[in-house]
């Protein structure tokens, strides 16, 4: 895997773009994790950025995992297939226009190979509205045709090599995070980066998958992270700036730093103010 890795010139960014990614808060994360990872445990995984990131630090396992099944077939696409992915991105942006757009949207992705996953959600996240992933009750992705300019890159042919590259040897799992920690032992480390307790009504992104991640939820994830803790996972936990973080994780005997982000509350370019985050480790 080494050599592999070795050969990527270009560190790979995100081939996704996704609501509360956090490439913008990298220099925070990098500077708190460990200089060398044995084994890297990382749910809620979505674009990616710390992972990316961190890579040439792994020298063990890596698992990735989601609760959103397209997401993790993207991913697998991606790992296996990047010659297929880039040949089907290059035909979809050919062929680009808001109705070719709604014809792929409107495709199951079930039943195909990852690829075919990769490149159609690749595809959508890069032309619809704002860059964002959402499901209705059915998990079906209903964000509408975005407005971008005519320069837009949809196949980022070097990018997805250098991504495939990096993911040679990961294991890529759709399951609740839960699982996926309970592989994580003595001496690994785990990135957690749940949906946000929401600082706002407007605010409350949580439909990347047809169910929601509420306060319930929210409270269970704080008693897995002790239960890592007490079995020597090292950890670092990304969530809002919100009181409500605060009462989840204070008292704990676990660092607990407010830093700034650069997400932005509301969709209205005039009214929008830099927010904060909690970074628990």
């Amino acid at each position: 895997m080494s050599e592999t890795i070795d050969a990527v010139v270009v560190p790979p960014r995100p081939f996704l773009k996704w609501v509360g990614g956090k490439t913008s808060l990298l220099p925070e994360l990098l500077k708190r994790a460990p200089a060398k990872i044995q084994n890297y445990v990382e749910p809620f995984v979505g674009a990616g950025a710390l992972f990316w990131a961190l890579r040439p630090r792994i020298v063990g396992r890596v698992l990735l995992s989601d609760a959103n099944p397209e997401l993790c077939a993207a991913y697998r696409g991606v790992r296996d297939d990047v010659s297929e992915v880039v040949k089907q991105l290059r035909h979809y942006e050919g062929k680009h226009s808001r109705d070719w757009f709604l014809w792929v949207r409107q495709l199951d992705y079930q039943g195909e190979t990852d690829a075919f996953a990769a490149a159609r959600m690749i595809y959508l996240n890069k032309t619809c509205f704002n860059g964002l992933y959402r499901v209705n009750s059915k998990g079906h992705f209903n964000v509408p045709f975005g407005s971008h300019p005519k320069t837009l890159t949809i196949c980022d042919e070097a990018n997805l090599r250098n991504c495939s590259s990096a993911l040679q040897g990961v294991e890529v799992k759709c399951c609740d995070y839960r699982k996926s920690l309970l592989q994580a032992e003595r001496g690994d480390f785990a990135y957690l980066d749940p949906p946000y307790i929401p600082l706002t009504k407007t605010s409350n992104f949580t439909s990347y998958t047809a169910g929601k991640f509420d306060m319930d939820d929210q409270e269970r994830l704080a008693k897995e992270i002790r239960k890592i803790r007490c079995r020597g996972v090292d950890f670092i936990l990304t969530n809002s700036g919100s009181a409500e973080t605060l009462r989840l994780y204070d008292g704990l005997k676990f660092t607990i730093e407010k830093v700034p982000s650069r997400r932005r509350v509301s969709c209205k370019g005039d009214k929008r103010e830099d927010v904060m985050d909690y970074v628990i480790s």
